[in-house]
């Protein structure tokens, strides 16, 4: 797809000297051929797992690397907004009370003009997700989530739980 900033990468595992890290998996793979998708944060320069698929991604499976509902929206809000909320709702007994907060702090913020904050909500379970969750570094399980994309792409660290406060 346009745009897309994936580096293809054939490794002989074979190789006495490969660096499976650097790939983002301790060892080499126990069956073969796989494809293996890591990212990398940029602060730290330390790559993540993200998927795999043996032997290959189905065309289906590349459709959500390309895009998926939240990264659309997310798109199309961060040009027109000063940033966008990326909510994703916690699995514990205090999931969703961040979305309350963010929701009644949204509503008088986006009334004094265009520039306002977008909310993108993304459910834990969603497969269309799974690699933007994968990014984002979210759990199948755990706390009410939020983090700041603004820009070209820039994410702020997230809040989580507790941490998720009006201020």
């Amino acid at each position: 797809a346009a745009g897309l900033n994936i580096e293809v990468v054939s490794v002989d595992v074979d190789a006495p000297d490969v660096a499976w890290s650097e790939y983002a998996i301790p060892s080499a793979p126990p069956d073969l051929p796989v494809v293996v998708l890591a990212g990398r944060r940029t602060a730290d320069r330390k790559r993540f797992f993200i998927d795999h698929w043996q032997p290959v991604p189905t065309a289906e499976e590349l459709d959500v690397i390309r895009t998926s509902p939240a990264r659309q929206a997310i798109r199309d809000a961060v040009g027109s907004h000063l940033a966008v909320l990326l909510y994703i709702p916690g699995t514990d007994s205090e999931s969703g009370q961040a979305e309350r907060l963010l929701e009644e702090l949204l509503r008088p913020q986006n009334e004094h003009g265009p520039l306002g904050l977008s909310l993108v909500r993304v459910e834990r379970s969603d497969p269309q997700e799974r690699l933007l969750l994968a990014f984002v570094g979210a759990r199948a399980e755990g706390s009410d989530w939020v983090g700041i994309v603004f820009g070209p792409g820039k994410f702020m660290p997230p809040l989580v739980g507790d941490a998720i406060t009006e201020e």
